[in-house]
């Protein structure tokens, strides 16, 4: 079983999700870190809110993709996931940077 309480040491929440366009399949990933996972986060991206703002939000779902442990995972695992649906040939994917804080 998973334990939060060994991930979120510090009481935070630090996931990787994913936001998928049910008209055209297109997808955004991003982090997040929360102490409270349902604070209805919902991405920042500006190609993303565009697109909410064309299909209307009712039209996109979130799902989480990994919970990491500290900030270097998450940038790691949001370059991992983001290059990942990028190379993928049957959808656009909304995301203009590469993932990862510098």
């Amino acid at each position: 079983m998973f334990d939060f309480a060994e991930i979120c040491n510090d009481g935070k929440y630090r996931y990787i999700y994913l936001i998928k366009n049910d008209i055209n399949g297109n997808t955004y990933v991003g982090q997040h870190t929360t102490k409270n996972l349902r604070d209805r986060y919902f991405g920042s991206g500006s190609l993303l809110i565009q697109a909410i703002k064309e299909f209307g939000k009712d039209n996109f779902e979130l799902g989480y993709l990994v919970f990491c442990e500290n900030q270097e995972e998450l940038d790691e695992q949001e370059r991992i996931w983001i290059k990942f649906f990028k190379e993928h040939e049957t959808r656009g994917n909304y995301n203009i940077a590469d993932g990862g804080h510098s």
